[in-house]
């Protein structure tokens, strides 16, 4: 599929988000449901999603007035009712403007409309497009979620009746944050509508197709005889997507992870029927291999779990339950050691050793990975200064940094503190990134990652082959070393063998040090020397190491 910058309109939503009022759609309990961006320019704010979930009494001088007025409308049963009024902006000044609120089925339409706008409302909507809209999502013309969820709750009873079977598809495109912030919104615009035009061509006249908010998407089927027609369905999606698209030059691959919930088999509720099929979701992008799911009841023991793990992590750095090993790098041809990688370990008091893949995106989720991630860096920085006190070999220590501790305003302030603190060389820390790392904030990390060299903090990007880094971007990000991801090192056969080797010639040309990951056989050791990659770390020299053993490690390495 290719979008080229003739044909990027059809792509692009106009209906709605560019009229020159500003429109309001807000529910029965004065909810704002959406807005276009108008509305929120007028009001001054960033973005509709300052917007949406607020009452709409927050936005006027006189807020209990507002809703007095909004009764009286429904009650009354008027079509249109206009009146001037004043609203409040950001900053707290008044804008005045006519309030102009239009009739709805359920919902309740809000028009900022400019005093001096000679516009009338027939002009811009009739009843029948402000009834659509309502219902509507913006950018991909399908239905939005409010709508949605009333349609699963009106084929349920449907379906009870008629002694039928549906089903509820939960999509979420993959890496889709990554394709925003590396390609810009408006790819990413067309991406959402390109995934949405794959959905509504699959779906029957009869099925009910979402874009629930963000890239996450829902798909009603209204009668399923049988199991493998969803399977079907979903085969049909990712047939639909197995070439990569190309968008004004850019060249990727769009995939999705996908939930299933069956009524009334899992559920005969309509919102346990929407979270079931949410939550097989999330399981689906945990999986990463196995991208369609189907629900099960255990994964609700899964979420129960995290939600248990995720309030004991809060309290597992004053128990002293975390703690630091240490994975030897080496050189792979003579297999001295020049470095190692933190690696931070949970052993819980209750339930005992606890994966890093389970308790890291828990932290990542509930924010605390900034507090672990500076537990671990002042930890890390404490123990490499005693080493070199006590007479091990000055080696440097590579320590995971997450993207929320990277995009802090002054993280590099809070490093160079620590470093000071500790009174360690900046040369004997090293600071890993993964790929896939957030560029929202591109300026402010490539200042940061520009302060850090300048301190003689050298950079490794972790991970390097599983995301979309370009030469531009490694340039960029002054990176000074490339980790190859160890799911390439594990199957080295036919495509991963000439990628790997691609990396390796590439870092080289770059002047870039390269560390392959996850070594665990002689045969990968031997492919690696073949391709002139000197560094590695994985099973083969070394698993992760407690602070005694990685001692000994040291004194014969």
């Amino acid at each position: 599929m290719n979008i080229s910058n003739g044909n990027r309109s059809e792509y692009i939503n106009i209906n709605f988000e560019n009229y020159i009022e500003g429109l309001i759609i807000i529910d029965d309990k004065y909810t704002i449901l959406s807005c276009n961006s108008e509305a929120y320019k007028l009001l001054e704010y960033d973005n509709k999603e300052t917007l949406i979930g607020e009452n709409i009494s927050k936005f006027s001088k006189i807020d209990a007035k507002i809703l007095e007025i909004i009764d009286k409308f429904k009650i009354e049963k008027q079509e249109i009712s206009r009146k001037r009024w004043e609203f409040i902006k950001r900053d707290g000044n008044i804008l005045n403007n006519e309030l102009v609120l239009i009739r709805n089925k359920k919902d309740t339409i809000i028009l900022i409309k400019k005093l001096n706008s000679d516009l009338e409302i027939s002009d811009v909507f009739t009843q029948d497009k402000l009834k659509e809209y309502a219902h509507k999502d913006l950018l991909t013309s399908l239905y939005n979620r409010t709508f949605f969820m009333k349609e699963i709750k009106d084929q349920i009873n449907k379906a009870k009746s008629l002694n039928k079977n549906i089903a509820i598809l939960y999509f979420d495109i993959d890496n889709f944050k990554t394709i925003n912030d590396t390609m810009g919104h408006e790819i990413g615009d067309i991406v959402l509508k390109m995934f949405a035009d794959e959905l509504k061509k699959l779906s029957t006249v009869n099925d009910i197709v979402a874009r629930l908010g963000g890239d996450e998407f829902a798909w009603l089927i209204t009668d399923v005889k049988e199991e493998s027609e969803i399977i079907h369905f979903t085969n049909l999606i990712k047939d639909k997507f197995k070439n990569p698209v190309n968008i004004y030059g850019n060249e990727f691959y769009i995939t999705s992870s996908i939930g299933i919930s069956l009524f009334p088999e899992d559920t005969t509720e309509a919102e346990e029927l929407m979270l079931n099929a949410d939550i097989a979701m999330y399981q689906a992008k945990k999986e990463k291999e196995k991208k369609v799911i189907r629900f099960i009841r255990s994964m609700k023991e899964d979420l129960d779990e995290q939600f248990k793990l995720s309030t004991h992590l809060r309290k597992a750095i004053e128990k002293d339950e975390l703690s630091v090993y240490y994975q030897p790098i080496v050189n792979i041809n003579t297999g001295e050691l020049i470095s190692a990688e933190a690696l931070l370990r949970w052993k819980h008091s209750m339930y005992g050793n606890i994966p890093p893949s389970k308790f890291i995106p828990i932290a990542e989720a509930n924010g605390l990975i900034k507090e672990i991630g500076d537990w671990v860096l002042i930890q890390v920085c404490k123990q490499n200064k005693k080493w070199q006190e006590e007479g091990y070999k000055k080696i440097p220590i590579a320590v995971n940094i997450s993207v929320k501790q990277l995009e802090e305003e002054n993280f590099a302030d809070k490093v160079l503190g620590i470093l000071k603190n500790e009174q360690l060389d900046p040369e004997y820390i090293e600071l890993e990134i993964t790929e896939s790392i957030s560029m929202s904030n591109l300026d402010r990390v490539i200042e940061t990652l520009q302060r850090f060299r300048e301190n003689n903090i050298k950079i490794s990007m972790d991970d390097f082959g599983t995301g979309y880094s370009s030469l531009g971007k490694l340039k960029k990000l002054a990176i000074n070393k490339l980790k190859i991801d160890r799911s390439f090192i594990n199957d080295l056969n036919g495509q991963e063998t000439e990628l790997v080797t691609a990396i390796i010639a590439m870092a080289n040309s770059l002047g870039l040090n390269i560390i392959a990951e996850g070594i665990e056989t002689n045969e990968q050791l031997n492919f690696l020397q073949n391709k002139n990659c000197l560094f590695g770390q994985g099973y083969l020299f070394s698993r992760p190491l407690e602070k005694v053993s990685f001692e000994t490690f040291m004194k014969n390495g």
